[in-house]
């Protein structure tokens, strides 16, 4: 099985940048996503009305984005990245 290279959109460099003080694991999980879509992004979900996929991570506990891309036999390109799940009002205990 081959892997597909990744590549990142200038608009979700600037939406990780957005996000990233609030959110210092976003890289983390992102990296997380790109080894997981370069072999198996056809699993994502389908974005209605749209040739898109999005697939979900988590870099804070609450903490929900969804990241938009498509992808061919070769690459993966990631488009967006936005909040789907907003953080709570309270912060975790365990």
């Amino acid at each position: 099985m081959s892997r597909r290279s990744c590549s990142k959109t200038p608009a979700f460099l600037l939406d990780i940048e957005r996000e990233l003080a609030r959110y210092p694991d976003l890289p983390r999980a992102i990296a997380g996503l790109e080894f997981i879509l370069t072999t198996l992004a056809e699993m994502g979900m389908a974005v209605a009305g749209t040739p898109f996929l999005s697939w979900p991570i988590h870099p804070a506990q609450g903490v929900t984005f969804k990241v938009i891309y498509e992808f061919d036999d070769r690459r993966v390109v990631l488009l967006a990245l936005y909040p789907a799940v907003p953080p709570p009002s309270e912060p975790f205990t365990a």
